[in-house]
């Protein structure tokens, strides 16, 4: 605001130093470009607010506003340099206007490209382009597997029945069904694909322990039944979140029928949750004593039918690792690693996933409940991992760790003894990877 008020000073001073008439072309310029001044500021102010609350299209007009108004201001700023009739060394109205309109801010266009190009350069440089290139490709390309729906959920949906009292003085009971998947803020694009798809829920964001995430979330019994129950019966999960799935079915079918109204309909609703996710229902046994949680079969052979979900299961789950080898305390060269980990109760998956693949091997590690599947072989990557995930592109951010460990193969691959320029070349491209990604650029 300061260099907007230096602006309309100096426009006040180009007025009357030169001597013009209001309604010429030598004072319309000026005019002009105090406005456009101003209407830049505010352009980038939204661009700025959009970005902080995650209103991308927002944040990518503000953006282009911005420089379109930049391009234009500077664009008359030359017309109305040839447009006066005095020079720097005319006056102190020429000095003054000369200092304000052209050496500030000049100097304060290269302080700010230093400063980006300095301290901000990983997070921000690459702003804008990022925040265009996000939205052209969402744009161009809408359409989403739903066996890639199917294959993500079951590495990061979830089902969930709320139980609650309604307020203090009430005796009644709240229960709310949620479908939900909660991401890193970074795959924020990706969860609007998937909201689109389904064409129902919310995005909201949230920050906790220092970590900023975006949940996707159907709450509505409605949109429940009409979209996310129809998807998964036709597109059935894999995993053992399978059987979640169908308790969930079984709550969602009392809730219609509106037989969680009496006591009976409700027990069973509690019944239901104490064997969904694992859930602890001791708060409730106090108001209806213990009630055990239902037992269904579980009869899923967890074969995979489509290779999109197995994509969209490691777009959830999977890893891709560059490992460093030292010897003899020094590092002599890399290995890349592929794996998916598991919950040990989905063994039977992780087997069919080895077979689907035709590589690999299992891994159970010591008291964890836990199951791996891991490639090593570097063959087998180059054949068989690597052209898999050229075929059928990932979707999330973990897109980016696979092009990154693609140039680390080709280095690989290319030489059998890696020189020190090769160490410190794969070493910079592990180290941009994964954790510590900083630019999302997909």
């Amino acid at each position: 605001m300061d260099w907007a008020v230096c602006r309309v000073i100096c426009t006040y001073g180009s007025l009357r130093g030169s001597g013009c008439k209001a309604g010429s072309i030598s004072s319309e310029v000026p005019t002009a470009n105090t406005t456009i001044l101003l209407s830049s500021g505010s352009a980038v102010t939204v661009s700025h607010h959009s970005l902080v609350n995650q209103l991308m299209d927002w944040a990518n007009y503000g953006s282009v506003a911005t420089i379109v108004l930049a391009i234009l201001f500077t664009a008359l700023q030359v017309l109305e340099y040839h447009g006066i009739s005095y020079t720097i060394t005319d006056s102190v109205f020429g000095s003054v206007f000369y200092m304000g309109t052209g050496l500030i801010w000049g100097s304060f266009v290269l302080i700010l490209l230093l400063f980006y190009s300095k301290y901000e350069q990983k997070r921000n440089i690459y702003c804008f382009f990022t925040l265009t290139k996000n939205h052209l490709k969402r744009i161009r390309n809408e359409n989403i597997s739903p066996y890639w729906i199917t294959g993500f959920s079951d590495g990061e949906a979830s089902f969930v029945i709320r139980i609650g009292k309604r307020n203090k003085k009430s005796k009644g009971w709240k229960i709310a069904p949620i479908f939900s998947i909660e991401l890193h803020i970074k795959d924020l694009l990706l969860l609007e694909k998937i909201q689109k798809y389904f064409s129902v829920g919310t995005i909201i964001r949230r920050k906790r322990y220092n970590r900023s995430t975006v949940i996707y979330s159907v709450q509505c019994v409605e949109d429940i039944k009409k979209k996310i129950i129809p998807h998964f019966l036709k597109y059935p999960l894999l995993t053992q979140k399978q059987e979640d799935f169908k308790l969930f079915c079984m709550a969602i079918d009392i809730i219609l029928k509106k037989e969680h109204l009496v006591i009976e309909g409700l027990k069973k609703i509690i019944s239901i949750r104490g064997s969904m996710n694992r859930k602890n229902v001791k708060s409730l046994n106090k108001y209806y004593g213990y009630i055990p949680p239902i037992k269904i079969l579980f009869d899923n052979k967890s074969i995979i039918q489509d290779p999109y979900w197995l994509v969209g299961f490691v777009d959830a789950e999977g890893c891709f690792y560059v490992k460093p080898v030292k010897l003899k305390s020094k590092l002599r060269r890399f290995s890349l690693v592929f794996t998916i980990s598991q919950h040990s109760r989905d063994l039977l998956l992780i087997k069919n996933i080895l077979g689907y693949l035709k590589c690999g091997v299992i891994e159970i590690p010591k008291n964890r409940k836990e199951v791996r599947f891991i490639v090593y072989k570097f063959s087998d990557i180059l054949e068989k991992i690597i052209p898999f995930f050229i075929k059928y592109n990932l979707l999330s951010v973990k897109r980016l760790d696979f092009l990154d460990y693609k140039k680390i193969s080709c280095i690989l691959k290319d030489k059998q003894i890696l020189n020190e320029k090769d160490l410190i070349k794969i070493q910079s491209i592990k180290d941009k990877m994964n954790k510590n990604r900083l630019e999302f650029n997909i």
